[in-house]
């Protein structure tokens, strides 16, 4: 049975990619590439919103349907067709986006970019150096992990249970974060973006997502028992703002670290099971948006920062702009999906790998 649900769901976490790159432009203390002279705090609080579960939701999905395609296609074909959907694109874009992203931004952008040295060349496209590190690691391990019957090496004791799951994921986090406190790794970037604090998080939901596939008691346990991870993640949202943040030494952050992954976990579990409860079907509409998703983020970051930096000059209501560039940069994009990217094969494969 598809679960049309996931596809909806990786479809509109990526365009909420849009919604949160706006957001930043009129953020207050916003540091990001283009800001607005005006600010609100309601950006904010919706930027923070997204930020909770976007990415480790779609991490988790990544890995559901990387499992999927190593299931029904092979090995051969799903490194094939992973690298193609991954590098292709990025490399494309890395010239035909990114670097003139970086020749507008040094000269009207809120701070300067180097394209070779600086993350310049990735930008955006950040999440596809952990989505080629995952997929590497997961071809590799098909020995150990991909050939063995239906469930997922872990005690049932584990992922029968949400809550056992999130304690037995705070307990490893714990200990992994407080050895790159000691090791002070935890706030060092590696070629584009990569870094401790994203490689266990956005690792750990990749790996559930593929557990999810091979056992369906996971899958269970994550979406359907969802609910019961509101109180928990309450406390835990509580304790960590209340409490934790104020906490400067390597205990702490440690602590910190690993809260914010329990939280992330949890908010997605939440989100999906909305999906799965109200956009579990298909349809002309869900099944263009599903296709254009990936056209829509590659190419929205330089409307972003264009449509930033001419509102910068004209002083309008902000909640106005906000609205005319979010509006504007779906049409825009999907125009160019629909009548473009999807009509000719040369530009699908660059673009979208396939």
């Amino acid at each position: 049975m598809r679960l049309f649900y996931l596809d909806s769901a990786r479809a509109v976490l990526m365009l909420l990619g849009v919604v949160l790159h706006v957001s930043t432009v009129y953020s207050v203390g916003s540091n990001w590439w283009v800001v607005s002279a005006d600010a609100s705090l309601i950006y904010n609080y919706l930027n923070s919103a997204i930020h909770t579960f976007r990415m480790p939701a779609f991490f988790l999905i990544s890995g559901f349907f990387s499992a999927m395609v190593i299931s029904k296609k092979g090995h051969r074909e799903f490194i094939r067709s992973r690298f193609a959907r991954l590098i292709v694109p990025v490399s494309v874009c890395a010239w035909l986006i990114n670097y003139p992203q970086s020749v507008f931004l040094n000269r009207y952008g809120n701070r300067s970019v180097y394209f070779f040295t600086d993350t310049g060349w990735v930008y955006h496209l950040w999440f596809l150096n952990y989505l080629v590190i995952y997929v590497t690691l997961l071809y590799g391990s098909k020995l150990w992990l991909l050939n063995t019957p239906v469930r997922l090496r872990l005690p049932s004791l584990i992922y029968n249970n949400l809550a056992n799951l999130m304690a037995s994921v705070l307990v490893v986090m714990f200990g992994i974060h407080l050895l790159a406190s000691f090791f002070q790794l935890r706030y060092h970037e590696y070629f584009g973006r990569l870094e401790i604090y994203g490689l266990s998080l956005y690792g750990l939901m990749f790996l559930i997502g593929v557990g999810t596939y091979y056992n369906k008691k996971l899958l269970s346990t994550v979406v359907d028992s969802s609910a019961l991870g509101l109180i928990p993640c309450g406390i835990l949202f509580s304790l960590e703002m209340l409490y934790f943040h104020t906490m400067t030494s390597k205990l702490g952050t440690a602590l910190v670290m690993a809260t914010s992954i329990v939280l992330g976990i949890w908010m997605s579990a939440i989100v999906l099971a909305l999906f799965k409860r109200y956009l579990n079907f298909s349809n002309k509409y869900m099944s263009f948006i599903s296709g254009a998703s990936y056209s829509i983020y590659l190419l929205h970051h330089p409307l972003v920062l264009f449509f930033g930096a001419v509102f910068n000059r004209l002083y309008w209501n902000i909640h106005l702009e906000a609205l005319i560039s979010i509006v504007a940069i779906f049409a825009i994009t999907s125009l160019i999906h629909g009548y473009l990217i999807s009509k000719y094969r040369v530009l699908s494969f660059l673009l979208n790998g396939k």
